[in-house]
C-alpha cells in the first residue's frame, strides 16, 4: 500500500532493517475486536507523535500525560 499524498517517515531501506525485529502477529482469539493495523503504519504514527512533541518546549508533564488540548494551547501561545 503506497502513500501518494505524503512522504513516508520510515524509508524502505530502514523498514527492511526494522521489520525483522517486530514480533509476529498473534493468532486471532475469535470474532470481534478491532482489526490490527499495519506494523509500518503503527511505527510511522509513533514517530509522528514523537516528532510533534519534540517541537514543543514547555508542556505540563506534571499531570502524567499530554493531551491534545495542552499541545494546541502551547502551539497557539507561541
Amino acid at each position: 500500500m503506497a502513500k501518494t499524498t505524503q512522504q513516508r517517515r520510515v524509508e524502505d531501506r530502514l523498514w527492511e532493517l526494522i521489520e525483522p525485529l517486530i514480533p509476529s502477529r498473534p493468532a486471532p482469539r475469535g470474532p470481534g475486536g478491532r482489526p490490527r493495523i499495519d506494523d509500518r503504519a503503527a511505527l510511522e504514527g509513533i514517530l509522528f507523535v514523537l516528532d510533534e512533541l519534540s517541537n514543543i518546549d514547555e508542556l505540563d508533564w506534571t499531570r502524567g500525560c499530554i493531551d491534545a488540548v495542552s499541545v494546541r494551547s502551547k502551539r497557539e501561545a507561541s
